[in-house]
């Protein structure tokens, strides 16, 4: 079962951690993330007091089960800049690709800002697999 935890870790864009309750298997995994260097947004529905010292310098989204709706607006403004950091080199060579397409064919085409592809990424990536970055003809397509 360790095995399979420390593989989910690794292969893992970012790690959401509840620290409600002090689970010790939380920390632990807690901890692989972290030598692992991934990025870990963590979550409680107590008071940060309540979370163990070593972990309380890193900030904590407060959440109630009272209102999901406030909770996933907090994880959505924390995810995004997480998650969209991956389309940072998508959005270049995306740029690349629209300057050759468009000296080849003569036609101008208005290009949008970094923040605008990376939302529009996001939601590609929510119904279409993300191309490995060598695959050429998936990048292009994605």
């Amino acid at each position: 079962m360790l095995d399979k935890i420390r593989q989910e870790i690794e292969e893992a864009d970012v790690i959401i951690a509840d620290c409600t309750g002090r689970n010790p298997n939380v920390f632990y995994e807690l901890g692989m993330a972290h030598v692992l260097n991934k990025p870990v947004i963590l979550i409680t529905s107590e008071s940060i007091e309540a979370a163990p010292s070593d972990v309380r310098a890193f900030e904590f989204i407060r959440y109630s089960l009272d209102d999901d709706v406030a909770f996933f607006e907090k994880l959505d403004r924390a995810l995004r800049p997480l998650l969209g950091k991956q389309y940072g080199e998508f959005y270049r060579r995306a740029a690349e690709l629209l300057n050759a397409f468009q000296r080849a064919r003569g036609f101008l085409v208005n290009k949008v800002n970094e923040e605008e592809f990376t939302t529009a990424a996001l939601a590609k990536a929510q119904s279409s697999p993300v191309p490995r970055p060598d695959d050429e003809r998936g990048f292009a397509k994605f």
